[in-house]
């Protein structure tokens, strides 16, 4: 009981203040008053730029320039992925060949690619495998065709 009791005070006094998770503060204006927290706007590997204090007229006149301009990329970034998402939601067209390397009664190996009209560019490619649960037309006909065979060659030896 000593043991876990004293694991959980080591446990507060060492966790107290250490971490701070994405987005929060663990800075102070050291009694600045009146200063302003300006975010920089980078998050670099889920690391937050916390940022710099600042005076209100430093704030003003340099700073927000230069944050009016990452608002205006950003916007244009989120235009632009827009514009690719609403492309790829659109009715694609395909054009797909396929050639089968191996292929037996209950099973087909091959290779396939797509490429992709509205992109312009290849958009699939890779191995596929097929495999038969049933007898398709063609194999019933051939089994068909080749008891009709057999029959015809039985009765032409016995004649």
């Amino acid at each position: 009981m000593r043991k876990i009791i004293l694991t959980l005070l080591l446990l507060i006094i060492f966790s107290h203040n250490s971490y701070a998770g994405l987005g929060e503060v663990m800075d102070d204006n050291n009694g600045s008053e009146g200063d302003i927290l300006l975010h920089s706007g980078r998050i670099q590997k889920n690391k937050n730029d916390v940022g710099t204090w600042f005076t209100p007229h430093y704030a003003d006149s340099n700073r927000v320039e230069g944050l009016s301009n990452n608002l205006g990329y950003n916007n244009s970034q989120l235009i632009r992925n827009n514009n690719r998402l609403d492309s790829l939601e659109s009715l694609q067209y395909n054009l797909m060949g396929e050639v089968n390397i191996l292929q037996g009664r209950r099973f087909k190996f091959g290779m396939y690619g797509k490429y992709n009209m509205n992109r312009s560019k290849t958009s699939e490619v890779g191995l596929k495998f097929t495999i038969s649960l049933g007898d398709s037309w063609e194999t019933k006909e051939l089994i068909k065709l080749k008891k009709r065979l057999e029959q015809l060659e039985k009765t032409r030896s016995e004649k």
